[in-house]
Formats: C-alpha cells, sequence, structure tokens
C-alpha cells in the first residue's frame, strides 16, 4: 500500500459560476463512486471517532523519495473492494462515520503555483468526470442545492463546500506533519494482517506500516513531550486502538 495520486478525481476544474451554472449538490445518499476504494485517506482530527469503526494504518511509501507515510482507513481487504458501501444500491453500511475525504467529492484543493510572495497559491476545484454525476446535477435538474444563483453569485451551500475543502487542506497539512514526525522518530514498522472471512476464506493484507509499541515505548522524553505539544501523541495511542476494529470490517 504506497501513496498514489488523489482517489476519485481525474477531470478536475477550478469552481465557477460558468462551469457550475445551474447546477445543483445532490443528496449524499449513495456511494458508488468509492465502492472500489479499499481504503482512503485520513486526517489526524478522524482519528478519535473513525478507529471506533475502521482499522487506521499508514501508507508504505517504499522507495517513492519525497513521499512520507500517511494514514489511511481500511474499508475492505482486496483491491477494489470496499465492504462498507452495499454494492448493489451504493448505500453506506460502515457504521456512523463516513470519512471526510469522501465527504469533500467531489471538490477539492487544488494547486494553482506560486504567488509574488513565494507561497503556494491554491484554488477550489470540482471533479467533472463522469464519477461526479452522483454528487453534482445536470443543468436541467430540480432536485438538489444550487451551487450559484441567478446573479452568478455563489450559495451558501457552495459556501460551505468550499470552506470544508479549505478545512480539509489544512488539516492534511497536519497530518503530513505527524507523517514526518512518525519517520523522524523511527516509529514505524511494516506490517501485515492474517484475516480469516465469515465464509472461511483465509486472507493476508500486506504492504501498509503501523506505529510500534516497543519503539513508541523507547522514546526519549524529549520526543514525547514534542509529540504531546503537537496534539500527535493521543492520535498515535487512537491508531494503536483502532486495531480493534480489523473484526468489525470482517463483520461487514
Amino acid at each position: 500500500m504506497s501513496a498514489a495520486a488523489p482517489l476519485f478525481y481525474s477531470e478536475v476544474q477550478p469552481v465557477s459560476s460558468k462551469l457550475l451554472e445551474k447546477r445543483r449538490l445532490l443528496p449524499e445518499n449513495t456511494w458508488h463512486f468509492a465502492s472500489k476504494a479499499n481504503s482512503v485517506p485520513l486526517t489526524v482530527s478522524e482519528f478519535a471517532i473513525a478507529a471506533r469503526e475502521m482499522p487506521i494504518v499508514f501508507t508504505d511509501p517504499g522507495e517513492n523519495v519525497g513521499e512520507t507515510p500517511f494514514p489511511v482507513c481500511i474499508m475492505g481487504f482486496r483491491p477494489g473492494e470496499n465492504l462498507m458501501i452495499e454494492g448493489g444500491s451504493g448505500r453506506w453500511k460502515g457504521g456512523d462515520y463516513i470519512p471526510a475525504y469522501m465527504r469533500r467529492f467531489p471538490f477539492i484543493t487544488a494547486q494553482a503555483g506560486q504567488g509574488s510572495d513565494g507561497r503556494q497559491q491554491l484554488v477550489i476545484a470540482v471533479e467533472t468526470g463522469r464519477a461526479s454525476e452522483e454528487r453534482i446535477s445536470k443543468p436541467t435538474a430540480t432536485r438538489g442545492d444550487l451551487l450559484y444563483d441567478d446573479q452568478g453569485r455563489a450559495t451558501k451551500v457552495l459556501e460551505q463546500r468550499m470552506a470544508f475543502c479549505e478545512d480539509y487542506y489544512r488539516e492534511t497539512v497536519m497530518t503530513q506533519e505527524l507523517g514526518r514526525l512518525l519517520v523522524k522518530y523511527n516509529l514505524l514498522e511494516k506490517r501485515s494482517a492474517d484475516l480469516e472471512l465469515r465464509s472461511g476464506e483465509k486472507h493476508t493484507m500486506r504492504g501498509f506500516l503501523m506505529v510500534s509499541d516497543k519503539a513508541l515505548s523507547g522514546l526519549s522524553d524529549r520526543a514525547v513531550i514534542d509529540l504531546q505539544r503537537r496534539g500527535f501523541l493521543s492520535a498515535i495511542h487512537f491508531h494503536l486502538q483502532s486495531e480493534l476494529s480489523w473484526q468489525r470490517i470482517l463483520n461487514a
């Protein structure tokens, strides 16, 4: 399991009144677009609630220089399998919590080059490929909430979604810092999970990282204080606690 291009996004364009004129945001009743994702990214702020329902592991960058481990929640054991989404209806059946990465779709924060001050400029973009049809209506639709009004102004619904994307981006930056610190303090180890499904079928899941209990208990006081001050120590414990959720996935 390694980091890859953003899931679900293939044809992204900046949000604009011209692009989304007369289009509506459809209710989140189905999740077909995520039905083949056996894991999705998870930010630090989600660990506490997600750990009760899904295993949290870290991607293994392997030999990919410049990449850092990033947390994901496990939702299936095989590639192309999401046990948290009902096959035919697309209904979410994974419990009370749906990862923010999925709830953000079809919007996303995209990089738009550097400004005159040297800082990275960001824009809110939207997926325009076929998968987006589950969330963005056709111009002739009457169901859902308009994204722009008759004067071409963003509606409150769109403003809220854009704000959600901005918050998610900030959470992602913080989560990337967690990955860097786990590498810095040599806390991660390669792991695998030997699983037996209710059918009796046995399956081994490989290619992910988890925090080592031994390495964590051997941390220096200085490192523990550093992680605590950044708010990451509790996140690490929720990550370890999430191992108890493998059985929940087995029973899905």
